[in-house]
């Protein structure tokens, strides 16, 4: 239905989430015979944070702030030992998916001081599991850890119609001061395993590693978005992330063999834009449309097999992608001008839309 909102001071949505997640395993075993020791931790983690002002109609005398702010640390740890005089085992298995969705947006607002649409996330995951195993005869040990990680971080001005514009400001009536469209996300992920194995005869040692991580970072309008703002328009959006990745064994054998298998598979997407929509009609003193991607990627291996025979294989695989759009001032006919006459119809050319 309807949707009017009308304040004599200033007009604030505003969602918050802060979350410290900890999963910790361990496990150990000693054995005249036989010593096994294993975990299997497995954490699934999904949150959304919105905030929205989905008015048709919305004035405030101040300002009006759309803002979505989540925090999160997550910790996945796991340690396992076996120890006997004939075989030893140990093993892990870590498992971590973590799936977050930070959204704000503003519909129209026909009076304010200023308006202020702001999403922004920061994430913090670590991954870390270790096993070791030593026996007098045969000693295994097997580590695998698994992450995925999406992160959608998204502000803008909910679009209208052909008919019905959302509008920020009117020809009559412009904001006072400035409209900012802002996503910020800072992301860091650590995922590391190591293994040790050690015995008398032979040793045999395993370690997996797989990072998958999916990041989008938005800030746009709509289509048939209307602004007048006697400040600056500024659609910003921001993403910084750092991937660690670690993987280590160690395979010894006295008298017969030492054979250790490493694998690294990292996998880094990002999406950074910042665009204003088709149809879209904008008056401000500047426009600053802004789009910036900082990233960091780091995978270290580590692999040591030692006997009378030794036996050492490492596989590495690192894919880092991206897709940035950025719709800046030659993403629109000439210069954005405070006059309507000087503005293309519409105010965007979609075709002349920069992607690099």
């Amino acid at each position: 239905g309807y949707v009017s909102v009308i304040s004599a001071g200033e007009i604030l949505v505003n969602a918050e989430d802060e979350s410290d997640l900890v999963d910790a395993a361990g496990a150990l075993s000693v054995g005249s015979t036989v010593g096994a020791g294993a975990t299997v931790v497995t954490l699934v983690y999904n949150k959304a944070v919105h905030a929205k002002l989905d008015a048709q109609y919305a004035k405030a005398a101040g300002a009006v702030s759309v803002l979505a702010n989540s925090d999160d640390d997550v910790f996945l740890l796991a340690v396992s030992f076996g120890a006997s005089g004939t075989v030893g085992v140990a093993g892990n298995v870590n498992v971590l998916v973590f799936n977050s969705s930070i959204e704000a947006a503003v519909g129209s607002v026909h009076e304010a001081a200023s308006v202020t649409v702001n999403a922004d996330s920061r994430a913090n995951l670590y991954n870390i599991a270790a096993s070791g195993s030593v026996s007098g005869t045969v000693s295994v040990t097997a580590v695998a850890v698994v992450t995925y990680f999406e992160n959608e971080t998204l502000a803008y001005v909910i679009g209208g119609s052909e008919d019905a514009h959302t509008v920020i400001g009117s020809e009559n009536k412009k904001i006072s001061g400035a409209v900012t469209i802002e996503a910020t996300s800072t992301e860091m992920v650590t995922a590391d395993a190591a293994g040790i194995s050690g015995s008398g005869t032979v040793g045999v040692n395993g370690a997996f590693d797989v990072i998958v991580t999916q990041f989008t970072t938005k800030a746009f309008t709509g289509n048939y978005v209307d602004i007048y703002a006697s400040g600056d328009l500024t659609v910003q959006a921001d993403d910084s992330f750092d991937v660690y990745a670690v993987v280590a064994g160690i395979a010894i054998g006295g008298a017969g063999a030492g054979i250790g298998a490493i694998t690294l598979v990292d996998v880094s997407y990002s999406t950074v834009e910042a665009s204003i929509g088709a149809n879209n009609t904008v008056e401000a003193a500047n426009v600053i449309i802004e789009a910036m991607n900082d990233r960091n990627v780091l995978g270290v291996t580590a692999n040591v097999a030692g006997a009378a025979a030794g036996i050492a294989v490492t596989v590495t695989v690192v894919l880092v992608g991206n897709k940035m759009t950025q719709d800046a001032h030659d993403g629109i006919y000439g210069e954005v001008s405070t006059d309507p006459e000087k503005q293309d119809e519409g105010g965007i050319n979609p075709e002349k839309q920069v992607q690099g």
